[in-house]
């Protein structure tokens, strides 16, 4: 390992040092006992604090981290897997999209059968990051995540909620759907 005090430069998923000698902190996360870089960047060791810092350099690529919430477009569904493309990662538009998964496993409180009822291709989801090595796991299990736009598969147009939880209906067309909806189906603020 690199010393801390001469601001060397680490690219995203390198090892900074292990939680035994600080935490993780600004432009870096934990991972089984290490830190490593999210970002391109100069990485420090705040001594007096034991935090490890990662400073991104201008332009870098900064990869979602674990416990961040992100928001994605669906691109593939099948019966237990949906592929995903990450568009955003808490308050800041990624410059560039990474490649997700969500598992039927991790979607909602209930259990799922098949994703097929619950995502379609072309939604956009907001979901949390459980695993950041490729492909990126996702997960909508928490309240404030699922569905936040989704159009309707007949005709295209947007779909708008109903009073029953989970059901859409395109006023366009009058074709109905399920959906597993975020709080702010509609309205979401990013």
């Amino acid at each position: 390992m690199r010393s801390m005090n001469t601001n060397a430069l680490f690219v995203p998923g390198e090892k900074l040092g292990t939680i035994e000698e600080g935490e993780s902190g600004e432009g870096t996360y934990e991972d089984n006992g290490n830190i490593r870089a999210v970002t391109t960047g100069k990485g420090h060791l705040d001594a007096q604090n034991k935090v490890f810092k990662v400073t991104a350099m201008s332009g870098a690529i900064s990869i979602p981290r674990v416990g961040e919430e992100v928001i994605a477009r669906i691109n593939s569904v099948q019966n237990a897997l949906a592929s995903l493309e990450i568009i955003r990662a808490g308050d800041r538009v990624l410059g560039r999209t990474f490649t997700g998964m969500l598992y039927h496993g991790r979607m909602g409180k209930t259990p799922v059968k098949t994703l097929k009822s619950y995502v379609k291709p072309g939604d956009i989801i907001r979901g949390k990051v459980i695993s950041n090595k490729t492909p990126i796991q996702i997960s909508t299990v928490d309240s404030r995540q699922g569905v936040i736009l989704a159009n309707c598969s007949k005709c295209g147009e947007k779909l708008e909620k109903t009073n029953k939880p989970n059901l859409l209906v395109c006023q366009n067309c009058g074709w109905r759907e399920t959906r597993l909806l975020a709080p702010d189906y509609g309205q979401p603020k990013w």
